[in-house]
């Protein structure tokens, strides 16, 4: 009896399930708030204006009475309206992305831009997706292993192997990231995207999705030409994962840069697109309840009282947090396709042409996601992070001798360096074609003489 319990319970699961939970309460209703606000209006509505009308309905005055309460239904329907669409466009988004084979892409745009939130929400869609194909791979080669005479591939391997080492690890499955990232739903935290992962110092799992973030930074390649191929193996190593990545192991990369000319040439080149990103917009934004948090913290910021912070200071923590989770962020982008790339290789100068006219492109994205990431996460690579704030204040409108010789570049330290050297190499030269002069006139002399 005790064996076949245990054979039954052996037989259940294939691996270790991964539980996924749901989403706080907090979340679901400051996603579907245009929903609950149209609900709302439209139950007031029926319940006050169509009464009003059939009892009413040849009084004028009646009708400018309901006015206010009309208006709001019909808001509510326009902002439902909008809610469909940009939930629809996201949802659609995502759903591409994790299907779609591209294997490399670039986010390149100012700070605060979105093309970290857009690159974690992608990487997030592409994991989901791969970890998805993974168990159905497996359960399907749990079926031909029954037969004793199947031989396994090396692809059957890879997806065993990958499918332990995601159900049996602690992370999200199938998701690596630079920066610390952490999903709600399976409430774990990426696993850690190291340098010596994509040099091919150390294996990933079949179907990993990866997020580069400050992929020029971590990288930081040599503008110049072929210079990454000479000088380290490693480098050579990652372009040849970049060009591979997709025949190495069906991986996915998403790497984002502040500014485009940092990132190495061969993977520009290479990538399925490289995106501009332009800007964001927060569009759905919830008025009524942004206005009175600014409100309420500029009563209690204006006082500065310990006792309301005591009673209020949770309470408009939670509720600044689900303000700002409310609408969708609309974020604007040029697809710039691969670099147009031509260059001469012994001024070792790069030229990267873009379309100017190229067509720009919108992204969804809610404000409340599962997954979460901190733009402070770097905060420990201040250098003088752990010394004394030390901050001098203006006593006057009028800038010191001091002050102006450090910041203008005429009186600049180095430039005044610079101006010393130039000097004494003018000097020395006048210098040397003073004693050529003399040592010719000399000459000049002896053989007259």
């Amino acid at each position: 009896m005790q064996k076949k319990e245990n054979k039954k319970s052996q037989d259940k699961y294939i691996g270790t399930p991964i539980k996924e939970y749901r989403l706080p309460l907090s979340d679901y209703i400051a996603y579907y708030l245009p929903f609950i606000i149209w609900f709302f209006w439209s139950a007031v509505t029926a319940m006050i204006v169509t009464p009003t009308i059939i009892k009413n309905y040849e009084n004028f005055w009646y009708y400018l009475g309901i006015a206010p309460v009309t208006f709001f239904f019909v808001m509510g329907c326009i902002n439902w309206v909008r809610f469909i669409h940009h939930a629809s466009k996201y949802h659609s988004v995502m759903d591409a992305d994790g299907e779609a084979e591209d294997s490399l892409e670039i986010h390149q745009g100012a700070p605060g831009t979105c093309k970290s939130l857009t690159a974690k929400e992608r990487v997030s869609a592409k994991g989901e997706n791969s970890w998805k194909k993974i168990k159905y791979k497996t359960w399907k080669l749990y079926g031909k292993m029954n037969d004793p005479n199947y031989q396994l591939t090396d692809e059957d391997k890879e997806v065993l192997d990958a499918f332990e080492f995601n159900s049996k690890g602690k992370g999200v499955p199938c998701r690596l990231s630079s920066v610390p990232a952490y999903d709600k739903r399976y409430r774990r935290y990426y696993y850690k995207l190291e340098l010596a992962h994509l040099k091919q110092e150390k294996r990933m799992a079949f179907a990993s999705c990866l997020w580069q973030d400050e992929i020029g930074t971590s990288l930081n390649f040599s503008t110049a030409w072929n210079v990454y191929a000479k000088e380290n193996n490693g480098e050579v190593n990652i372009d040849d994962f970049s060009r591979y990545i997709r025949h190495f192991g069906e991986f996915r990369l998403i790497g984002t840069e502040q500014d485009g000319a940092n990132v190495a040439i061969f993977m520009k080149r290479i990538a399925s697109d490289n995106k501009l990103f332009e800007g964001k917009e927060w569009v759905l934004k919830p008025r009524f309840l942004l206005w009175l948090f600014k409100k309420l913290e500029k009563r209690f910021t204006r006082r500065m009282l310990k006792s309301e912070a005591i009673r209020f200071g949770k309470f408009m923590d939670k509720f600044e947090k689900f303000v700002y989770k409310c609408g969708f962020f609309k974020i604007i982008f040029s697809s710039c396709g691969n670099y147009v790339t031509s260059g001469n290789q012994k001024s070792q100068v790069q030229v990267i042409v873009i379309d100017s006219k190229q067509k720009k492109f919108v992204y969804y994205m809610p404000r409340m996601s599962s997954v979460i990431y901190e733009t402070r996460a770097m905060r420990n690579g201040y250098i003088p992070k752990n010394k004394p704030i030390d901050v001098d204040v203006w006593d006057s409108m009028t800038v010191s001798d001091e002050d102006v010789k450090k910041m203008l570049k005429s009186n600049n330290i180095f430039h005044k360096q610079k101006e010393d050297l130039s000097v004494e190499r003018e000097n020395k030269n006048l210098l040397q074609k003073e004693d050529k002069s003399v040592k010719k006139k000399s000459t000049d002399e002896i053989l007259q003489f």
